[in-house]
Parts: C-alpha cells; structure tokens; sequence
C-alpha cells in the first residue's frame, strides 16, 4: 500500500521545521592577525630552517655515522620534539635515509637508525 502526499504539504513542512522564533545574526567571524603575530609566526618558521640546517650539516659532517634520535638530540641540544619533527622532515626530502636497528643504551630498546642518502656514488666506498 502506497500512501502519497502532496508536495505542497512537505514543502511547508520542511519550512516550519527549521523555524525559530528569534532571528539569529551570522555569527561568523574573521581572524586578523597583528603584526606581531606576524613576526612572531615568521620567527618560527626561521628557527625551524635553522634547526633543519643545523641536523642536515650534522649527518653531512659525518657521512658514513649512523644515528639515533638520541644521538642527534645530544648533538644539536635541541628537544626531542623537534629533532623528531626535523627527521621527519629530512626523511620526507630524502636527505637521510634509515639505515637499520640499533639497541639504545640508555633505554635497553630497539630503535631505528638514521644516516645520510648517498648521493654521490662513491661517497660510502673508501677505496
């Protein structure tokens, strides 16, 4: 059994449905940023290219080293957040690779290490 209303109905329907008695303003608001935000944004973003400079002249002062985060950590004096972040960064570029597992010995655990992309062909072979 088919019931079938009138679309006129449905129509006013599903006008009443959403009405409201009070008016509502458009709530939306912009976001303007101050010329200090500005600068302060910008600082960041050139601490950031700093740090990733600093860890990429790391891994090309010592080409055939493998590193763990730690290991970078301790070199850079940076916090483990951002040589996270910095790694993550290089690994996506392709300017290091991981090179395989190690046992950190402060922590007993199985971690990743971290070395150099050859880029050179000849840059691993010491003959």
């Amino acid at each position: 059994m088919t019931t079938t209303t009138n679309p006129a109905t449905l129509y006013d329907l599903y006008e009443n449905a959403g009405a409201c008695k009070t008016e509502h303003k458009d709530t939306k608001k912009t976001h303007r940023t101050t010329n200090t935000q500005r600068e302060s944004f910008a600082s960041v973003q050139d601490t950031r290219i700093s740090e990733k400079r600093l860890a990429l002249q790391l891994f090309t002062a010592n080409p055939v080293r493998s590193f763990m985060r730690a290991d970078v950590v301790d070199e850079l004096h940076l916090p483990v957040n951002h040589v996270t972040r910095l790694i993550r960064d290089l690994l996506d570029e392709g300017s290091i690779m991981l090179n395989g597992v190690a046992v950190n010995p402060r922590s007993g655990k199985t971690v990743e290490t971290i070395c150099l992309t050859p880029t050179t062909p000849n840059l691993f072979n010491h003959e």
